[in-house]
């Protein structure tokens, strides 16, 4: 099975009484072994989106690791609940040619739209209240108890990866002021903010290197315009979002896209 890839978290998954349980198993327990993505689970209008977002500066085809992340989304939903998503959205630049998009569609047999501020299986919010298909309590309860005890091989994230994390997940979607991001990680601001500053950082630049990494790859990866990317990392003005990208890199967005496509 495909949960099986994702050991005891995939466990979990399978024994959650509902979808929406199962998302905020592999949401709460992602970071605790990955890093450079993250995996997000959100309700936004009349829709819900299981996503993925990889953040690693330089990640070689991330346009491929988006799409196979997808993917394995979709089968696993599949396993879990029987259903299909509603359609599948990608922050890739869509493909010159036709038959790529239609080889997407067939696969994942639904619509699949390119040029989008994030990459996510778009699902109806009724599915997230769906059981899940032979789920055991008893099991989960086990895992949970052996979960609880689980050290990941190898150092953890460092704290200002974690709030990394934290942001990337949701900055395209919701506002991340710092009480946000310190509830989320079970913490007051003030110690979120103590212990960014003993790691050398602060709030406000783990933000602005979330914000630089996801503008990044919109610029690279799709046909949106500055103003939009400018918009899905919270600038409403673009003149701001442009000012501000500057101070990151040295250059306007629009002059280090072209750079990015010169293969600088």
């Amino acid at each position: 099975g495909t949960t099986a890839m994702l050991g005891l978290v995939g466990g979990l998954m399978r024994n959650a009484p509902t979808l929406s349980a199962a998302l905020s198993d592999l949401v709460t327990n992602q970071p605790r072994y990955a890093r450079g993505s993250a995996v997000f689970a959100l309700r936004f209008g009349d829709a819900a989106y299981w996503g993925y977002v990889c953040y690693q500066r330089g990640a070689p085809g991330r346009d491929q690791i988006h799409l196979g992340a997808m993917a394995h989304c979709a089968r696993v939903l599949e396993e879990l609940c029987g259903i299909r998503p509603r359609g599948v959205i990608l922050s890739e630049r869509a493909p010159d040619a036709p038959g790529f998009l239609r080889l997407c569609e067939r696969h994942f047999g639904v619509p699949v739209a390119f040029d989008s501020i994030i990459s996510a299986l778009v699902l109806d919010p009724r599915d997230l209240d769906l059981p899940i298909r032979g789920a055991d309590p008893a099991e989960r309860a086990r895992l949970e108890a052996l979960l609880a005890q689980y050290r990941p091989i190898g150092d953890p994230p460092p704290f200002a990866e974690r709030v990394l994390h934290a942001l990337v997940s949701r900055l395209t979607w919701e506002p991340c002021p710092a009480e946000r991001i310190a509830q989320l990680l079970g913490l007051s601001p003030r110690t979120m903010e103590r212990r960014l500053h003993a790691a050398g950082t602060s709030y406000t630049a783990q933000r602005d290197r979330a914000r630089c990494e996801v503008a990044q790859h919109l610029l690279r990866e799709t046909r949106l315009e500055a103003g939009q990317v400018g918009a899905a990392v919270g600038y409403a003005e673009q003149a701001v979002f442009t000012r501000a990208f500057r101070r990151w890199t040295g250059m306007t967005p629009g002059a280090w896209r072209q750079a990015q496509a010169a293969g600088g």
